[in-house]
């Protein structure tokens, strides 16, 4: 059983370094305008918005991956859920630096 619980140990700690290097190239992607090319949604503070699925094309990581990384970031006051539109109630989100 100890070394079971190593292994779980392990596979955590592994799980939570993949954690922490999707929330940074989330947080890289969102703050990259370079990246994000014609007419796009905005906060009044001049933020960028972008859909979990357009940072998962971006990055090529599964969109269930990079949802759970801005519910991370979110908790954490990182980003903001900043809603969709009429015509498209997608989620849109944003970080929330400080202007």
């Amino acid at each position: 059983t100890l070394h079971r619980s190593q292994r779980k140990d392990r596979r955590e700690r592994d799980q939570a370094e993949a954690d922490k290097i999707n929330d940074r190239l989330v947080m890289q992607v969102l703050e990259d305008r370079a990246r994000w090319t014609g007419p796009r949604p905005m906060t009044t503070n001049g933020d960028l918005c972008g859909r979990a699925d357009e940072l998962a094309d971006a990055l090529s990581l599964d969109v269930e991956m990079i949802f759970d990384s801005l519910k991370r970031l979110e908790a954490r006051g990182r980003v903001r859920d900043v809603g969709g539109h009429l015509a498209d109630a997608t989620s849109r989100w944003s970080t929330t630096r400080l202007i």
